[in-house]
């Protein structure tokens, strides 16, 4: 399975809603929480807007599979990586 990054498109909207409304994902990003509807949204078009990372997706077919990137926290830069859940365990 071979993986691209790219930045986040229109298309992807359904993969990023999946993404951000997953309980098992969001254990462990973000607010530790599930999105609503219009806070997936929010997050969708900001990130449309002004991207902060990048969008990992299949090679052969450029389908989602979640972000990855380096965000600044406490001063000290941090790499992370979120996919969807369909993807965890697959060796990426």
């Amino acid at each position: 399975m071979r993986v691209m990054l790219r930045a986040l498109q229109q298309g992807d909207r359904p993969h990023v809603y999946e993404l951000l409304q997953d309980d098992a994902v969001m254990t462990f990003i973000g607010p530790r929480q599930v999105l609503s509807d219009a806070q997936a949204h929010d997050w969708f078009e900001q990130n449309m807007q002004s991207p902060e990372r990048y969008a990992v997706a299949l090679k052969d077919s450029n389908e989602l599979i979640g972000f990855c990137g380096i965000k600044k926290i406490d001063g000290i830069d941090d790499f992370g990586y979120f996919f969807r859940k369909a993807f965890w365990g697959k060796g990426l």
